[in-house]
């Protein structure tokens, strides 16, 4: 029992939501060391190190904070960080999944919950409404009202997505208590029998199950089978130029059956690596665990099976093209011949045109997609739905927005085709307006 809780707690009951943290550290770190090192980020309720039955460390503990914020701040800045003086071993700090949380895939998408909001809006707001509103407390990521599929009226209700964890902490709570906002769980893996079929109809299977953020099902009862070995165990990774070969091992080793991990090509933006394990399970496990993770902290993980890269066509060749290239100038990913990049315009600046985007056949990370439209020039953001593969282009300028439409729609980047319209505008009733102000 750690003699620094102040209250009960237990791993069922986090309050409030998201302000349990889960660290992987060294086995020689103490109480001591935590209290000193996260001390600073608010008020610790609780320190929590895990011990073998001999009172060895196990090397994870749980430090419980009195505020989501301050764990979401203690999170991003402490990730990586070597604590205590009896250790060079980098500590790796995760929001802790509850129980109710379920099964591991579940646990492993905690991150994507801590980022999310759902908040209760009038029915006359748009996305545009709540980008305003809930901008100040930090850099988000999509926004999506849920509309009536026939009047396309809104419901009454929105998702908020956050680049950051402390940024939709903030917004949690400190947003209008009208907006009743609460971190939004993400969809459940769901089901089916037949294996990579993104259409999810048929019954249903208790060994499959979907990744919901790229649309592919997975059978455990195909795996050794229904694709390579060799190609299901290994994984592709593109990850930040900051992380090193050491760093990206240690990582990846928090997955049993780690066979080896081999870095391929860097460049000022962006690095490649392999990493392959010893069984199919394992590199699935670590996909799941791994993909979309943020590391360092704003810079995302893509992790994706071979088996996956093999089924996009001219994917792999376009992105190590692309890491040859360091100026970044490279237009191999695409099938179209591309201006030089841009500078972004002003966050402040006014929208001259919005363009309406489809991603097929899922959607493209939104820093890509960046790189793509700032060519064009007064870029002011991307951003995609909530779990949809379509989004929106905020452009300063309207000539930059034809000519991006003009360039890219039917290219494709990196295998996914685009499609690149003129967004329709809706003008909003006076109104419902004032009824909303009132």
């Amino acid at each position: 029992m750690s003699k620094r809780r102040l209250k009960p707690t237990s791993d069922d009951n986090d309050d409030p939501p998201m302000s349990r943290l889960f660290v992987v550290c060294s086995k020689t770190n103490t109480e001591d060391d935590f209290q000193n090192a996260f001390g600073g980020f608010g008020e610790i309720e609780d320190i929590r190190i895990l011990k073998e039955r001999d009172g060895a460390s196990k090397g994870v503990a749980f430090i419980k904070f009195a505020k989501t914020s301050e764990a979401a701040t203690a999170c991003e800045a402490m990730n990586g960080k070597i604590i205590g003086n009896n250790t060079t071993r980098p500590i790796k700090v995760l929001i802790a999944a509850s129980r109710q949380m379920g099964s591991a895939s579940a646990k492993s998408r905690e991150d994507e919950k801590a980022q999310r909001l759902f908040i209760i809006t009038p029915k006359g707001f748009t996305e545009e409404n709540l980008y305003e509103e809930f901008s100040k407390y930090g850099e988000i990521d999509d926004v999506s009202v849920i509309r009536d599929r026939q009047t396309r009226e809104g419901k009454g209700f929105a998702y908020i997505k956050y680049k950051k964890f402390s940024s939709a902490a903030l917004a949690f709570e400190n947003c209008d208590e009208k907006y009743k906002a609460v971190f939004a769980e993400p969809k459940p893996f769901r089901s089916s029998t037949s294996s990579l079929d993104n259409s999810g109809g048929g019954g249903s299977s208790s060994n499959s199950y979907i990744d919901d953020r790229k649309g592919y099902n997975y059978s455990s009862n195909i795996v050794p089978e229904a694709m390579g070995s060799n190609s299901d165990c290994a994984l592709h990774v593109i990850c930040s130029p900051m992380i090193t070969h050491d760093q990206l091992w240690r990582l990846f080793d928090i997955v049993p059956n780690m066979d080896y991990c081999k870095m391929n090509s860097e460049s000022d933006f962006s690095s490649s690596a392999t990493v392959v394990y010893r069984t199919p399970n394992a590199a699935m496990h670590a996909k799941l665990k791994l993909h979309g993770f943020e590391y360092p902290i704003g810079e995302r993980l893509i992790v994706k099976l071979s088996s996956e890269m093999r089924s996009l066509s001219n994917v792999e060749g376009p992105v190590q093209n692309l890491f040859s290239n360091s100026n970044g100038n490279s237009t191999n990913f695409c099938s179209v011949n591309l201006p030089p990049p841009q500078p972004l315009a002003p966050s402040q600046s006014n929208c001259a045109q919005r363009c309406f985007i489809v991603c097929t056949p899922h959607a493209l990370p939104v820093h890509v997609l960046k790189k793509v439209f700032c060519r064009f020039g007064n870029l002011i953001d991307v951003y995609l739905l909530n779990n949809r593969n379509c989004g929106y282009v905020k452009f300063a300028s309207t000539e930059s927005a034809r000519q991006a439409m003009k360039i890219l729609h039917g290219a494709e980047i990196y295998g996914v085709r685009l499609k690149v319209l003129e967004a329709e505008e809706k003008a909003i009733e006076p109104r419902k307006r004032s009824k909303l102000d009132e």
